[in-house]
Order: structure tokens, then C-alpha cells, then sequence
């Protein structure tokens, strides 16, 4: 069977929305900073995935060109809050097919403040999700704070009605929620390039569960900020890895899952 390592990561630092700095001049950074961590040159890169949700089609060659122009498959994926985890599926996928060796995956993102749709006089592809959380689920209009638009604020209570079904399904509360937060608020703040990059202690999952509510079972200590950054991921055979004497360095994915909505998703049996 193939095997897949990470044998080097990049990023850039990460900063609230509307930085100035080009989506193309992060990217390309972090890609950059990723190959040498890597060990790699780039006329070694098989082929690129790269993810966003706010910026053109094929966006991604603008940002690979910058690297140099070797006629490789470069792949550009859309996917919402999930875009970084698909690119990875896609780029672990390409070597598992045992076709590459070597897969470059970039993901960035440069934002105007809150969360939009960029074609709302097009059919939502959020609209069954918000059909079924306004009708079904007894869920009022509006927006979850004054400061946030409307958008922001229905995908806020989509992220709380299934945090709300996920702890009746589980038997659990919302402190499991304050945990996870309390973990990704340390490694962020540990992280130099991090938007919440901080010496302070992080908040405890205590202190982040009291923090005023945005909606249901979500506070604000739980919710991400927007912001604009990128970061970029070397992916490789085992074969690559061995031959360049990679593999003291190099992180093996032992697996990935990605999956969509199912019936119940909707309330309905399948």
C-alpha cells in the first residue's frame, strides 16, 4: 500500500481581514517556506491543490506561477470552512494513485470583513441547510450580534443547531465545545504566526464555556475570527521520502476522512 507523509509546512502570519497584502504574495510564501521545509525544489513538484473560498477561478496558477511556470496539474477547490481539509484529501488521493511522488498544497485566503456569498444573485448553495434550520428546527431570523451581517450570523446558528444535535446524540454539553476551544486557542497562541498569537495564558475551557453566548451552545470564545493568511503542505510518497532521506522529519498520514449531509442531516430517514 502507498503511503503519505508530510515532510515540510509553511505559513505566513495570519491578521484580521482586509491586510493589504495580495492573496498571491501570501500564498507564494507560504509555499515557498513550505518546499524548504521540505527540502524540495519546486521543479520537483508533481503537481498543486490549491483551496480559498474569496477569490477568483484559478486563482491557485496565479499564486503556483510565482513559483515557476513547469506545465504541471494545478487544482483550485472551493469549500467553504472545509476548503484546507479537502485540499489535503485531493493531494493525499494524487499519490495514493501511486502517480506522484511530490504534491504541493496551498491554501489562502484574503477577506473583506465577514463572511459573504460572492454570487448572491445566484441560488444559494447554503439554502437547504438554512430552509431546514428555519422551518424545521423552530429557528428564528436575524442577526446573532448588531456588528456581524446576516450571512455571519445564519452560518453562526447552523454551527449552534449542530453543536446543539451533536451533544443530544452524545449525551453530552457544551463544555465538550469550551475543550476544543481552550486547545486551539494554546496552540495559537504558541504559534508566532497565529492571528491570536499572545504570551498571556491561554483562556481555560472554564473561562471560554462563561463568555457571553452568540447562539445556542456557542460562545464567542468558540467561534474563529475572519482574517487573511495562508499556509502550504509538501505532501509525499514513501518512496520520495526514503530516497531523500526525509523520513526523520516527515509526519505519515495514517488517514483522513471527508464526508457531506446524509437525510438525517435534513430530518429525514434515508
Amino acid at each position: 500500500m502507498v503511503r503519505v507523509f508530510a515532510a515540510g509546512a509553511g505559513m505566513v502570519p495570519f491578521s484580521r481581514p482586509a491586510s493589504g497584502r495580495g492573496y498571491q504574495m501570501m500564498a507564494s510564501d507560504a509555499a515557498r517556506a513550505a518546499l524548504a521545509d521540505a527540502q524540495v525544489d519546486y521543479q520537483h513538484v508533481e503537481a498543486c491543490v490549491c483551496t480559498y473560498n474569496y477569490a477568483a477561478p484559478t486563482a491557485g496558477q496565479s499564486v503556483i506561477y510565482d513559483l515557476g511556470l513547469t506545465g504541471i496539474p494545478i487544482i483550485n477547490a472551493n469549500n467553504n470552512c472545509s476548503s484546507g481539509s479537502a485540499g489535503l484529501f485531493l493531494g493525499r488521493n494524487l499519490i495514493l494513485t501511486g502517480q506522484y511522488d511530490v504534491v504541493l498544497c496551498v491554501g489562502f485566503e484574503e477577506m473583506d470583513g465577514g463572511l459573504s456569498e460572492l454570487f448572491s444573485e445566484k441560488a444559494s448553495p447554503t439554502a437547504r441547510q438554512f430552509d431546514h434550520m428555519y422551518k424545521n428546527l423552530g429557528i428564528q431570523r436575524g442577526k446573532v450580534a448588531e456588528r456581524m451581517n446576516d450571512f455571519t450570523s445564519d452560518i453562526i446558528k447552523l454551527f449552534a443547531a449542530a453543536g446543539t444535535e451533536y451533544c443530544k446524540k452524545h449525551g453530552v454539553s457544551n463544555e465538550i465545545f469550551a475543550e476544543i476551544a481552550a486547545k486551539n486557542r494554546l496552540h495559537g497562541q504558541r504559534n508566532e504566526n497565529a492571528m491570536l498569537a499572545s504570551k498571556k495564558p491561554p483562556p481555560t475551557a472554564e473561562q471560554i464555556a462563561a463568555q457571553p453566548k452568540l447562539f445556542g451552545c456557542l460562545t464567542a470564545g468558540m467561534a474563529a475570527p475572519t482574517g487573511d493568511g495562508a499556509a502550504a503542505v509538501v505532501l509525499c510518497s514513501e518512496r520520495w521520502v526514503q530516497e531523500r532521506g526525509l523520513r526523520s522529519q516527515a509526519v505519515e498520514m495514517l488517514g483522513q476522512s471527508l464526508v457531506s449531509d446524509t437525510p438525517e442531516s435534513f430530518g429525514t430517514s434515508p
